[in-house]
């Protein structure tokens, strides 16, 4: 059987080296597991809810691009985030957005409306803090930057889409 138990002594391997657990790095590759894990948990809240099937694509298709980032810095690999996703999202954010505010109140949410869009406030939260760590590494040429933006964009889009699914199930939303 193949040996899988490598970090007892504190140190994993991060392109081909030795880092301890508490790096930058291996941190911000922890928080994208954590994101991809409970954007998969929202796709199994969303279930076959019809009217959110495109959300619960996009979610899986996110999940595969954050596995895709996080792989290329675990491995010191080529750029896996092109302008076009960053620009697909970007008018993708922007249709929803605009279906949003026709409907509702621009304020700021007080999280706590659906169980769906409360655990999308939760991602958003996660993804930021993985922004913060992401900025670091970017500063540091260890991520490219269209990954760091294709983050920051994300972090809006799950923003709105915890407005979309509390309007879609016709929740009631408090305002700050």
């Amino acid at each position: 059987m193949k040996k899988i138990h490598f970090g007892d002594d504190g140190y994993t391997t991060i392109c081909n080296e030795r880092v301890p657990k508490y790096s930058l790095v291996v941190e911000f590759i922890g928080g994208i597991d954590e994101l991809v894990s409970i954007l998969g948990l929202i796709r199994a809240y969303i279930g076959n809810y019809s009217e959110l099937a495109e959300v619960r694509e996009v979610l899986r298709e996110i999940q595969v691009n954050l596995m895709n980032i996080a792989s290329s810095v675990a491995t010191c690999s080529r750029e896996v985030v092109c302008r076009e996703h960053i620009d697909s999202m970007e008018r993708y954010i922007e249709v929803l957005w605009n279906n949003i505010i026709s409907r509702s109140e621009p304020r700021l949410v007080i999280p706590g409306g659906s169980i769906e869009s409360s655990l999308m406030h939760i991602a958003r939260a996660i993804c930021r803090r993985v922004e913060r760590l992401g900025a670091k590494l970017l500063h540091e040429g260890r991520l490219d930057k269209n990954s760091y933006i294709y983050l920051n964009r994300l972090s809006d889009l799950l923003y709105v889409y915890s407005r979309y699914i509390d309007l879609i199930k016709h929740v009631q939303i408090e305002y700050l």
